[in-house]
């Protein structure tokens, strides 16, 4: 491809970013992680559907004509034997609903919550069967049967809202945290290793500032990603099983598998990495070696950490803290925990662009300003006195 090698000011910004996917892609650690998200996964479904069919699903049949009542609860756990699982129907409780309707003496409406635990498929089943037994009632009863019975299907009925994220956003914000917290580690190495031999300044001479900077952030980031799509791809995969599970995995797995919210938390999750990485490289950039990374970068991961808690306790039902949707820092988790109002999302998605914006500009001109010596340095005769070098040229 032309732009990767030809004059185009992207192709150093693509060997680098390159360079640095080769480099943590050949490590036993990567392949380690990549496995950890699936396997879990794997292990997780098969253990739930093997221990399923020792416990009945209760679920809940609603209909003012008895009879109605009585035929769903033999066809719903007809489906229910198709599906490998068990039933336990009752005409009250809170347990996910079927409600049925007599329209006319042939007709019927049948309602199905959102959350109940049987497939399209399955519901369709219900449905035919419920046609099918009516009509052979009739048959014997009346003498030609008369007309076909027909049940229409309503739309499902959502849940009331409960004010709590489902446990499937709650995952996925434990897999941003951890995935975010290890890629930032490695990024970190990948900036002070160059820093502390020496070899930034070879770099420099190939490369502007920007293009180092956003190609360490693209291969790390890269990495990441593949790591990340790893483990949601396989829970996204799981809930293909969903309609063959119940209780809560089935709700996680149902959960993971939306479309629209595996989208949005890829693009939450590339936010995330350009604002935090992006002040990764600056840290990097600005120390000396390793220890003194590692010591820059504490306060960085402290927040991180912060992030993590407060977005548990947010989790728990803690309405005080919805305000840290607008703080960059936490507004990764908290977007991811549960979507806000249109306005307020689009919000704090401005700010942590803005952020990250403010981020990368620090970073390129922190790693132009320190390429041959440390921004700063400590006076041997007062360690608590700082006299900024002059910069080279």
């Amino acid at each position: 491809m032309p732009f990767l090698t030809g004059p185009s000011p992207l192709a150093p910004l693509w060997l680098i970013a390159g360079r640095e996917f080769r480099v943590y892609v050949a490590t036993a650690s990567f392949w380690l992680a990549l496995l950890v998200g699936p396997l879990v996964t794997l292990g997780v479904t098969f253990a739930v559907g093997a221990a399923q069919p020792r416990a009945a699903t209760a679920v809940t049949v609603q209909s003012a004509d008895p009879a109605l009542a009585a035929a769903a609860g033999r066809a719903l756990r007809q489906a229910a034997g198709v599906e490998g699982r068990r039933y336990a129907v009752s005409a009250q409780g809170a347990a996910p609903r079927l409600r049925l309707v007599r329209t006319s003496q042939s007709g019927a409406e049948a309602q199905f919550d959102a959350a109940f635990p049987l497939s399209p498929a399955g519901r369709a089943l219900v449905l035919r069967t419920l046609e099918r037994d009516a009509a052979a009632d009739r048959l014997s009863q009346v003498p030609g049967g008369g007309p076909a019975e027909t049940v229409r299907q309503l739309p499902p009925r959502a849940s009331a809202p409960s004010g709590a994220p489902g446990p499937g956003r709650l995952v996925l914000v434990m897999m941003l945290w951890l995935t975010l917290t290890g890629s930032l580690g490695m990024l970190l190495q990948a900036v002070v290793r160059e820093r502390a031999n020496r070899a930034l300044e070879c770099l420099l001479a190939a490369a502007r500032p920007w293009q180092i900077v956003f190609g360490k952030l693209a291969g790390v980031g890269g990495v990441s990603f593949l790591v990340l799509a790893s483990w949601v791809g396989s829970a996204a995969l799981a809930g293909l099983a969903a309609p063959r599970l119940s209780g809560p995995a089935a709700g996680l797995f149902a959960e993971l598998a939306r479309p629209q919210l595996l989208a949005q938390a890829a693009g939450i999750y590339l936010l995330a990495f350009a604002f935090y990485g992006l002040v990764t490289v600056a840290v990097g950039a600005a120390a000396r070696d390793s220890a003194s990374a590692q010591n820059c970068s504490r306060p960085m991961f402290a927040v991180l950490l912060a992030a993590f808690f407060a977005t548990l306790a947010a989790a728990g039902g803690t309405a005080r803290l919805s305000w840290l949707v607008f703080a960059p820092p936490f507004a990764p988790f908290m977007l991811l925990l549960k979507a806000p109002a249109p306005a307020a999302a689009l919000t704090a998605t401005g700010l942590l662009a803005a952020a990250a914006a403010v981020a990368g500009w620090i970073a390129v001109r922190g790693l132009h300003l320190g390429a041959a010596e440390p921004l700063w340095r400590v006076r041997a005769s007062s360690p608590l006195s700082w006299r900024r070098r002059p910069s080279p040229g």
